[in-house]
């Protein structure tokens, strides 16, 4: 009790002590959303017994964010995909509904209506508060901060096997001492997490390089190199082929789709840099990863037969209940198992078929929103956008094998903390092609209707003061 109360304490003041000092944020609702973006890896908070649902640090600094930032214009800056906030919205209600008559309404409350409500404020106070470049740049830089001290966190954790701040996954580490804990929370939700991270870290590492801000791209690929070492570490295969998968494709829309020759020659450069730093650890922690994935006791074809048996539950209890499931974190009482290890069938068997068919449609509405920044013909837009939609992408994919975006907070709060970037990356791009317009018609404004009727044929004028213009 009393580690994890210091632990907060602790991780209050490190988070308001980046978001002001060293993000150097003077606006108090832009520093309390940089905390909780900070903080958000963290999962110690205040235990809400009647609902068993865990208040974390972060929810703290994103209800001030939230609350502070509704006190200004209620007119939002950003506007929301109806494909994204609808059906969440339908989600709500629907596991509220279903939490009613589950075996055990409490943890249906906590980890379904609950939980989701302080994703959506994420959401709002995100799309609400991100306005400008400027301002998506603080939100990019405190998610890389939180990176940078979960990493560091991980390994200490993975090198000094007794170290603890806060609550640090301590009732489910007595039976995963077989691997390595590479985290201080659950390996498999460390791993989602970094999943989410990495591919638009990888994304700043490119445009830092791209306009020759060689000190804080070099920053940016150090962590880059630390997070995904810490990720191996993990041992967490969802995660490694989600990943892989997703950063294979949208590099190759790179090369083949979109992007200008100089973006591509960025793009080999900062590979072939992460292939040379990262081939030393590779020596060491490549055969076993080669181990974990294809030749040991737990190899993915192996795994995969078990895991099947794992899923029969699910599929027992969706078909008993097809309409409103079985209530949100409730299968496990139907189960002889820990959990489904299928995100979807998960959801499925948790809120029904109508419940399953509005988790997929917000899920796509982000990666079409991404995709729509990726699309964009200004670089720094569509260089991000890249990196959103392969976050998103990656997410989809390692979904399949793994429930930890349902089961753990950690990893949905991080889904909809950059949801609402993806939204307000889409907001910036409108808002720079709107003030191009309003500055060619000032331009043209500024001509006056004599030279307008002049057409320029590709020789000299002869009048001087046209010549001048053009």
């Amino acid at each position: 009790m009393l580690r994890g109360f210091v632990g907060l304490i602790f991780f209050t003041v490190f988070a308001l002590a980046n978001s002001s000092l060293v993000l150097k944020l003077k606006k108090p609702e832009q520093v309390l959303l940089s905390a909780a973006i900070i903080s958000a890896p963290w999962s110690g908070g205040i235990w809400v017994a009647a609902i068993r649902f865990d208040f974390r640090l972060t929810y703290i600094f994103l209800l001030g964010a939230f609350l502070m930032g509704m006190k200004g214009s209620k007119r939002y800056a950003n506007k929301i995909p109806q494909l994204i906030v609808i059906p969440f919205v339908f989600l709500i209600v629907w596991t509220f509904i279903s939490g009613l008559q589950a075996y055990n309404p409490a943890i249906a409350m906590g980890d379904g209506p609950v939980t989701m409500l302080w994703n959506l404020i994420y959401l709002l106070a995100i799309t609400k508060l991100i306005k400008k470049q400027s301002d998506l740049d603080f939100a990019l830089k405190s998610a890389f901060i939180g990176l940078f001290y979960t990493c560091v966190l991980a390994l200490l954790q993975y090198k000094i096997r007794m170290f603890e701040i806060g609550f640090i996954d301590s009732g489910i580490r007595s039976f995963m001492w077989w691997r390595p804990r590479a985290t201080f929370m659950h390996p498999n939700a460390y791993g989602m997490y970094q999943l989410i991270i990495i591919p638009i870290l990888f994304r700043q590492v490119i445009i830092m390089f791209r306009v020759k801000n060689t000190k804080m791209g070099s920053i940016y690929l150090v962590l880059l190199g630390l997070s995904t070492f810490t990720l191996l570490l993990t041992q967490n295969r969802g995660s490694w082929l989600g990943l892989a998968a997703a950063m294979v494709f949208t590099i190759g829309l790179d090369f083949f789709r979109r992007g200008s020759k100089k973006m591509r020659k960025v793009v080999v450069r900062v590979i072939l840099i992460f292939l040379v730093l990262s081939s030393v650890p590779l020596t060491k922690y490549g055969p076993r990863m080669y181990d974990r994935l294809f030749t040991g006791k737990n190899a993915v074809d192996r795994k995969a037969l078990s895991r099947s048996s794992y899923n029969t539950d699910a599929w027992i209890q969706l078909r008993k209940n097809p309409v409103w499931g079985v209530g949100v974190s409730n299968v496990r009482f139907y189960s002889s198992i820990i959990f489904t290890h299928n995100l979807y069938l998960l959801m499925a068997s948790e809120t029904g078929y109508p419940g399953f068919i509005m988790f997929v449609l917000y899920m796509f509405g982000f990666l079409i929103t991404a995709n729509k920044t990726m699309k964009s013909k200004n670089p720094y837009v569509s260089s991000m956008g890249a990196g959103f939609f392969t976050t998103m992408l990656a997410l989809l994919i390692a979904s399949y094998p793994g429930p930890d975006y349902a089961i753990t907070p950690l990893v949905s709060s991080q889904l909809w903390i950059i949801g609402g970037m993806i939204i307000s990356l889409l907001g910036i791009e409108k808002r720079m092609i709107r003030q191009q317009k309003i500055m060619r018609m000032k331009k043209r404004q500024e001509l006056t209707p004599v030279q307008e009727a002049v057409p320029f044929s590709g020789m000299p004028p002869l009048n001087p003061g046209i010549a001048s213009i053009n």
